[in-house]
């Protein structure tokens, strides 16, 4: 089956495996019992791909070397699953999904490995005290590395699977077991590319520990290109994918380096779900993928990943659905995850899962004249991933660069602005040429090569919006002694605000006693002053800085010098006042430029020296948002391509297709949730809302390019014609009368 084709076109998948340890019928008969029933019933070929194609799916996704280690399909290489007998259960699966013109993806688990682990010693990963954990084997092991890239050329060749996906393929692994790996042939490919030993602490200080956190990062993407060599030889037209962790807040002890493996891989997938990953993972690995990439949700509540696999029934049909609408509205396919229910006695898999999964595979074939083949994006803002900042800046917090990351998405998420997120590749490759406005969230390392790149795009008439400490290290980690953009900026690095960096989250008892921190003015009328009229408490983050001469200070950063008496909560303004807040407030006076504007070549800046994102990430406060938005609209000067009104709720992207048309996709967030308080949850991921509150006259405005004729706008998949005001300004504006779920405006 052509690679394009399937990927292209089929969006709802399914995916499953089977962890299945061998078990002794002389020392545990009933386990033996239990699998050879399992594998006899449950893992027919023709029930289990009968029930998965009857409910929608498209594509199967499938253990061909499981966790356990052993493999479902007749290996001269790898072992089989013992209760299988004669059967190649790959093979049967393979031959009744073509009978029903389902594609197929076998999945190896990489560094997971129960029988390697056992029965070759050798071959396991070390940590720094010596021990192995988890059933964790290395793949700088050169024959474990053998072993496995023949494993999945065995595969990928003789069966001509679709697709290969791998899976857990890291250092560390998710259950910890300390620093991985010191087994002597990572020790010597340490050696032979840095010298001398590598470190066994953290020491981020020290060239000899970054190098090794390099050194794991260099091992990973070496590996990952040769997976990619082994499966290409043996099947080039089959796709590579991975479930990837490289995850924005994930820290550098499971990281993968995503700019290295989006050479080697097709497309990039992830098992995530809710309001804010499902967009967040969705962006950032249509950033990064050639083909269509993918999510994988499931179709339970968060709580089961904490009660137990299997002891929660299907979450709400309002949950399952907007993840789903959520992850084909970004442009990706649609992949759920069925491992974790308990299989029946009476049918291959469980009927409520099955029922719940063909009622949203229905909802996207509705969609589906909308959703497949190939679609660029028309977004044309962008948001800045500094994997280096969250590593080497972050460190052992790399939340100290994600929590102003997160932030900032999802200011953008309800600007009503369709965005992409863009990183390094992107940088180097010029593709932030399409952008008008790039936002830089506390972007901290890069290099003077990609700083250097930057100032180009600024230069050529881009805009860019940056946060705090954004170019201020080295791509290490290491501290400039000013901005390496400070030109584009046009401020100068001073020091450090008070308190230095640290986690908005666990600071806010302590910033409830004090009003020492400072507080945020802006000047009346300024080009980012709209919505905001009061000195408002900069509870988050800033710098010292100073902007330079022909650059524009739009905000000041006021600050109570030391010594200057109490620290009793008081606004400045009140220094007057009766209000029980004591008479202090003249104290406070500007000690930094907070925010600056800057003309450079044809384009423009805007520097901001607090973590404004997290602010708002944190605690949710109006003039945080308000002042990133405001940065939106000064930069883009009335260019915008797209821009939606209507509640924060509603996420929009847009994208054009083969035939031209424009299709801008409105997916509804608004929940209508219990009387309750999340705080009194469990945790607040685990609230399942009911239903969703219809969004009502839902306005899009559409600027073409010059050349363009819009004809015709309508309301998918409804069908309900719009009608099309046209603006002296050019623009094109159409109302969607209501969103549910998700919908979608489509011009041609």
């Amino acid at each position: 089956m052509d690679a394009a084709a399937w990927n292209g076109e089929k969006i709802s998948r399914i995916m499953t495996g089977w962890a299945i340890v061998d078990a002794d019928p002389q020392k545990d008969r009933a386990l033996y019992d239990y699998q050879r029933r399992v594998v006899d019933f449950n893992l027919d070929a023709a029930r289990l791909v009968g029930e998965i194609a009857a409910a929608g799916a498209e594509v199967f996704y499938f253990h061909a070397k499981s966790h356990t280690g052993h493999v479902w399909f007749n290996s001269r290489i790898g072992h089989k699953v013992q209760a299988l007998g004669a059967r190649d259960l790959v093979a049967e699966i393979i031959a009744e999904c073509r009978r029903r013109g389902l594609a197929t993806v076998g999945m190896f688990q990489i560094c997971l490995d129960r029988y390697a682990h056992l029965t070759h010693p050798e071959w396991r990963q070390i940590n720094q005290d010596g021990a192995s954990f988890g059933s964790r084997v290395c793949f700088n092991h050169p024959e474990y590395r053998r072993y496995i890239l023949g494993l999945i050329a065995e595969a990928a060749g003789h069966y001509a699977l679709d697709g290969v996906m791998v899976d857990e393929f890291d250092f560390s692994g998710r259950h910890g077991g300390g620093i991985m790996c010191y087994c002597p042939h990572c020790r010597a490919l340490f050696n032979q590319r840095y010298g001398g030993e590598p470190p066994a602490a953290p020491d981020w200080q020290s060239p000899a520990w970054r190098s090794f956190v390099r050194f794991r990062l260099e091992s990973l993407a070496a590996m990952m290109r040769d997976i990619r060599q082994a499966v290409k030889s043996a099947n080039p037209s089959a796709l590579l994918t991975i479930v990837s962790y490289s995850g924005v807040e994930l820290p550098w002890q499971r990281a993968q380096p995503i700019d290295a493996f989006c050479e080697a891989l097709d497309y990039f997938s992830l098992d995530t779900g809710g309001a804010i990953n499902t967009p967040l993972y969705a962006r950032l690995f249509r950033a990064y993928s050639s083909e269509k990439a993918e999510l994988i949700g499931g179709m339970q509540p968060f709580l089961t990943w904490l009660s137990g696999a299997g002891a929660l029934p299907v979450c709400s049909r309002a949950l399952r659905l907007n993840t789903a609408m959520s992850t084909v509205a970004n442009n990706l396919t649609w992949n759920v995850d069925i491992c974790y229910k308990p299989l029946p006695a009476d049918r291959a898999l469980d009927a409520a899962v099955m029922e719940s999964y063909a009622d949203i595979a229905a909802e996207i074939k509705r969609r589906a004249a909308w959703l497949t083949g190939r679609q660029e994006s028309l977004a044309d803002l962008a948001l800045f991933y500094s994997e280096d900042s969250k590593i080497f800046y972050g460190r052992d917090e790399p939340r100290l660069y994600s929590d102003e990351f997160m932030g900032c998405f999802r200011v953008l998420l309800e600007s009503g602005i369709p965005f992409d997120i863009a990183g390094l590749r992107h940088l180097r490759s010029g593709g932030w040429a399409r952008y008008k406005v790039v936002v830089m969230p506390a972007a901290a390392c890069l290099s003077e090569a990609d700083a250097a790149a930057i100032r180009n795009y600024v230069a050529g008439g881009g805009a860019v919006i940056a946060t705090f400490n954004s170019s201020l290290c080295d791509p290490d980690g290491a501290a400039r002694g000013n901005f390496a953009l400070a030109d584009v900026f046009g401020v100068d690095f001073e020091s450090a605000g008070p308190g230095g960096d640290y986690r908005l989250k666990f600071k806010i008892a302590e910033l409830k006693k004090t009003a020492g921190y400072g507080f945020m003015r802006l000047p009346s009328n300024g080009p980012l002053s709209a919505g905001i009229s009061e000195t408002c408490a900069l509870l988050t983050p800033a710098l010292l800085v100073r902007a330079r001469a022909g650059a524009e200070c739009a905000g000041e950063f006021l600050q109570r010098p030391a010594g200057a008496g109490r620290l009793e909560q008081h606004v400045p303004e009140f220094a007057s006042c009766n209000c029980n807040m004591g008479e202090h407030g003249q104290d406070y006076a500007a000690v930094s430029d907070l925010a600056v504007l800057h003309a450079f070549g044809r384009g423009r800046s805007v520097y901001l020296a607090a973590k404004f994102g997290d602010l708002y990430r944190a605690t949710g406060f109006a003039y945080a948002k308000t002042i990133l938005t405001n940065a939106l609209r000064w930069s883009f000067a009335g260019r915008e391509r797209i821009v939606v009104d209507g509640p924060a709720s509603i996420e929009a992207t847009a994208f054009q297709d083969d035939s031209g048309r424009i299709i801008i996709h409105l997916v509804n967030f608004q929940s209508a949730p219990l009387r309750c308080e999340l705080s009194e949850y469990i945790s607040p991921n685990v609230f399942e809302p009911q239903s969703f509150l219809p969004a009502r006259d839902v306005r899009v405005a559409y600027r073409p390019d010059p050349g363009d004729r819009i004809k015709r706008a309508y309301q998918a998949p409804e069908m309900r014609e719009l009608v099309m005001k046209k603006q002296p300004d050019g623009r094109i504006i159409c109302t969607a009368p209501e969103v549910e779920s998700h919908a979608m405006v489509v011009l041609e």
